[in-house]
């Protein structure tokens, strides 16, 4: 990594924000407008992994699906590209492209690992409690993470970019989970309990499952002499837990509401009745057939809109619902979260009991092979051959209550 992807930025600054999408400007102009979409995964990739790249390897990452001289053209399209939005940024040869090492460029991701990466060595010299400049810089560094790497990047069809891509969302994902435990940690042991409580819940915005941020919120609230809120909030973290994969809390988080509740328990008498004791007896649950991917890492910042789709399908009369966008924006991730939050709710699965399936159709040419695209899906088959597909299809949909994500 070098330290002009790192530094703190200046006017003059390449500045790539990769952290909830993609935007990227020069001396503080948009420029993102100006480049192709693998032209900008392109330069997002060179600043991200500073350093002499050969352009085989990049025509690999990027083309590789291509015939070898059409991959090498559309290489040289996207240099042409980024040397006329970009160009005193890199360095392009024949047979090699970097970034300047000298030239001043700031990319979200880097500087966000930078602090946090920083706090933690802090957080390991001083046993586990920070400064106050330390936590206000992994304040910064967490504010930077504005959702997941490269959200809503219209697909590449390019293999290799997009399994680098998933690495990288994951490893940031796990970056800003540490940075935010040992932020809160430290706000503990310095007894800033009511800030503890506020970063926590913006940490609990990134994935309502998860059963980190409710056993920082318990150890809060307990510490703060609010021991009752912090029984309150295993029991949010129980049921979101459990709509989602069908399970009880983790050990590490019943031990903490039994040790909370057993302080409770020898406290007050009026006390003591509030306490109910933990019981994990649920009934098997049945998930309807479905063909919906499983979610391989948090949706950030959507669930505003989440809420919204799944209201419509669950209280309303509306047997059709469509989500509107241009293209990028994220709306077949958006559809396929909703499908995998109905077949973990009870609602969702009462509403659509025959099942939930999702049917792509980016190779489906025309509208008249969409019911054929429905029948493959459903995997139908042993229907009338003298019926038309569309016969067959609607035959089959008649007395069944299933949700089609188109």
């Amino acid at each position: 990594m070098s330290d002009s992807s790192i530094r703190q930025r200046t006017d003059e600054d390449l500045s790539i924000r990769v952290l909830g999408g993609i935007s990227i400007q020069i001396a503080q102009q948009s420029v993102t407008e100006h480049l192709s979409t693998k032209s900008a995964a392109l330069l997002v990739y060179l600043a991200c992994r500073p350093g002499i790249h050969q352009r085989d390897a990049l025509r690999e990452l990027l083309w590789s699906s291509d015939r070898l001289t059409s991959g090498s053209t559309n290489l040289r399209v996207a240099l042409s590209n980024l040397r006329r939005v970009a160009g005193p940024f890199l360095h392009i040869t024949r047979h090699t492209v970097e970034v300047q090492p000298a030239a001043s460029i700031w990319v979200d991701a880097l500087r966000m690992e930078q602090l946090i990466t920083q706090g933690m060595h802090q957080c390991q010299r001083g046993g586990g409690m920070l400064t106050r400049e330390v936590e206000a810089q992994l304040e910064r560094a967490l504010e930077l993470y504005a959702g997941e790497f490269l959200a809503n990047l219209a697909p590449l069809h390019a293999t290799k970019f997009e399994t680098w891509m998933r690495y990288e969302r994951a490893h940031y994902h796990a970056l800003v989970q540490n940075g935010y435990q040992i932020l809160i940690d430290s706000y503990l042991a310095n007894h800033q309990f009511q800030l503890g409580m506020e970063t926590t819940r913006r940490w609990l915005e990134l994935d309502r499952s998860a059963e980190q941020p409710y056993r920082s919120l318990m150890r809060l609230f307990e510490r703060a002499g609010r021991p009752l809120e912090a029984l309150e909030w295993f029991e949010i973290c129980r049921r979101n837990v459990w709509d989602r994969y069908h399970r009880e809390p983790s050990p590490e988080t019943q031990a903490l509401y039994e040790q909370i509740a057993q302080v409770i328990g020898r406290g007050s008498v009026e006390h003591r009745h509030l306490v109910t004791p933990l019981r994990t007896s649920h009934q098997p649950v049945t998930i309807p057939p479905n063909n919906v991917p499983a979610s391989v890492s948090p949706i950030v910042n959507r669930q505003a809109e989440l809420n919204t789709l799944e209201r419509l399908l669950l209280e309303s009369d509306s047997r059709l619902l469509t989500i509107a966008g241009p293209g990028g924006v994220g709306k077949t991730r958006l559809a396929q979260e909703l499908a995998h939050n109905l077949l973990h709710r009870a609602a969702g699965r009462e509403r659509f009991p025959d099942g939930i399936y999702v049917v792509p159709l980016e190779k489906v040419e025309t509208g008249g092979h969409i019911a054929q695209a429905i029948f493959e899906e459903l995997s139908l088959q042993g229907g009338d051959p003298t019926m038309a597909i569309e016969d067959q299809l609607l035959s089959f949909l008649h007395e069944r209550r299933l949700l089609l994500i188109l």
